[in-house]
């Protein structure tokens, strides 16, 4: 083969390894704005930052640490139990009661676990529901084992 051949046969590769490889790195960023998008539903937020990185290498660490968070987080959440080993799960904002007045006038309340470790009927437990059944569990402020209630006038 003349060298102008191996030249033009050279060339015909490069420019199809480049439409190739043009078409691999849309697949890919295709793949990694998934993946982000499942990322950043799960972990907290800033996790893993949203601007679309231009490496895929930085995006992929990025989404990786995004998923780490994301275990972080389960982890944390595993920890959370109650005395009678009751597991709980994260309360997200969109299952979180709303009061759209800011009066409660479509919440229902009711009371449980009266006194717990003193000797009087506060309710241990207050569970809220809005009207469209999303619910929440109320339970009094503790530092250590007391039962303490803010000072007025310190935030």
């Amino acid at each position: 083969m003349q060298p102008s051949a191996k030249c033009a046969v050279a060339e015909v590769r490069h420019r199809a390894l480049r439409r190739v490889g043009a078409r691999n790195n849309r697949d890919l960023r295709a793949a990694l704005t998934i993946i982000r998008r499942a990322v950043e539903d799960c972990a907290p937020p800033g996790s893993a930052p949203n601007d679309e990185l231009p490496d895929p290498w930085y995006e992929a660490e990025a989404l990786v640490r995004g998923i780490y968070a994301i275990a972080e987080r389960r982890d944390d959440m595993a920890e959370i139990r109650g005395a009678n080993n009751q597991a709980f799960d994260e309360l997200r904002p969109d299952k979180r009661p709303q009061d759209d007045y800011g009066d409660g006038r479509d919440w229902a309340f009711r009371t449980a676990e009266h006194g717990g470790d003193e000797p009087d009927s506060m309710p241990q437990v207050i569970e809220a529901t809005d009207a469209q059944g999303r619910r929440a569990i109320y339970v009094p402020l503790r530092i250590g084992d007391k039962i303490v209630v803010p000072r007025p006038g310190r935030t």
